[in-house]
């Protein structure tokens, strides 16, 4: 049955309706309660973010294409694809938002690489044949490092950076 047969079929029609209309507000206030939040009480993650802008894009799509005029120029397999394609790609780059992030602030992936008789602190991202992928802090970059550049590299000690911070080590723990 379609949605008015359903409604009208109902012993209470108004009040079936008024149920049946009732996710679209729940949304709508979730879609417009995120950014207020975010702005007034406190920061959210980046995962609300990517949630609330694939609602919002629902919302958009059923104002663009939900005329009756719009819905008999476009094709249907047209209406598909602009329905899951873009919600489906922020999805995609949400996670590898979240995977470069978490690449990023892992405390065993930072290395010193010695190129042309010069040292750098980065932190590795891959290692492929030829090349190494990197995350320069410093330049707040990616960049890729040729490995016959490379003459020497080794992960980045944590104990001897604190130590030379003049910090004292805990005891029964030997340098």
């Amino acid at each position: 049955m379609t949605e008015r047969e359903i409604i009208e079929s109902s012993r209470n029609p108004k009040l079936t309706e008024k149920i049946r209309e009732s996710p679209k507000y729940g949304f709508l206030f979730i879609l417009v309660s995120t950014p207020a939040v975010h702005f007034f009480v406190t920061p959210l993650p980046l995962l609300s973010w990517a949630v609330v802008s694939m609602i919002g894009w629902y919302f958009l799509h059923g104002l663009i294409f939900g005329h009756p005029r719009m819905l008999e120029k476009t094709s249907g397999a047209f209406l598909m694809l602009a329905l899951f394609c873009p919600p489906a790609v922020m999805w995609v780059a949400y996670f590898g938002y979240s995977d470069a992030d978490s690449l990023i602030t892992k405390a065993d992936n930072e290395y010193v690489l010695a190129i042309d008789g010069e040292e750098r602190q980065v932190v590795l991202a891959r290692h492929f044949e030829k090349y190494f992928l990197v995350w320069d802090k410093d330049k707040s970059r990616v960049e890729f490092i040729s490995t016959a550049s490379v003459s020497a590299f080794h992960p980045v000690s944590k104990e001897k950076n604190n130590n030379e911070a003049g910090e004292e080590m805990p005891k029964g723990v030997k340098k």
